[in-house]
């Protein structure tokens, strides 16, 4: 069932339509936006795999730099698509039907300033009764982390950076994938639940042939969640 609600962000409202099954905003949505640092003399903005666009309407409240979207589910970028002409931002955002691995098809190499990305967590579909979409969503099946990286590094500028949020128990595999393709990490902030005593979620930004120099920002504390 396709249903409608709306949004705050920001100040600013929109209207977000979804299946039921897909992902509204999540926290780890929010906080990955909050994460994000726009830069003045950032022009292109890439959203690798933005689902029903909710990532890029989010970015839309804090900019106005042209932000494009790659969805590889059809059904689900008709869905992005209707949220972009909705809210009447189909001037800023475009929403591409098709896989991150052709990219390249549409965006030019050492052209974009920033990547904003909620990769999928899991290597493997460890639960078979997802739907579909969410299998997708949530596991490497059609995209790897490395396939992100690999991606990132031909589509950014030198000085580009890539923005994610990933489960912390995949952190040194994505520092070591990020390192491979000279994405060099730079910030880091850890996210804590009340219930859960370590560190259950990790947003990174990495620069494309960046020196070296990692910050780690004050934590984020959910206390509300499980």
């Amino acid at each position: 069932m396709i249903k409608s609600e709306i949004i705050n962000h920001n100040n600013k409202q929109f209207i977000y339509t979804k299946e039921d099954e897909m992902f509204s905003v999540t926290s780890d949505s929010i906080s990955l936006i909050n994460f994000v640092k726009i830069k003045a003399k950032d022009k292109l903005i890439v959203d690798f795999g933005c689902g029903g666009g909710i990532l890029s309407l989010l970015l839309s409240t804090l900019t106005t730099k042209k932000i494009i979207g790659f969805e590889v589910q059809d059904e689900i970028a008709l869905l992005a698509k209707k949220n972009i002409v909705d809210n009447h931002l189909e001037d800023q955002i475009t929403v591409i039907s098709d896989k991150i691995q052709n990219s390249l098809n549409y965006v030019a190499i050492n052209s974009v300033d920033l990547i904003i990305t909620n990769p999928p967590y899991f290597q493997h579909n460890l639960l078979a009764s997802h739907s579909e979409y969410k299998a997708i969503a949530k596991h490497e099946l059609l995209l790897t982390f490395d396939d992100v990286a690999f991606y990132a590094h031909k589509i950014l500028k030198d000085g580009g950076r890539i923005v994610l949020v990933q489960r912390v128990e995949r952190l040194l595999e994505l520092l070591d994938t990020l390192k491979k393709y000279r994405l060099e990490p730079k910030r880091m902030q850890f996210i804590f639940t009340k219930e859960q005593k370590q560190a259950k979620i990790v947003l990174i930004e990495a620069v494309k042939n960046g020196k070296q120099g990692l910050k780690i920002e004050f934590p984020i504390f959910r206390r509300n969640e499980k």
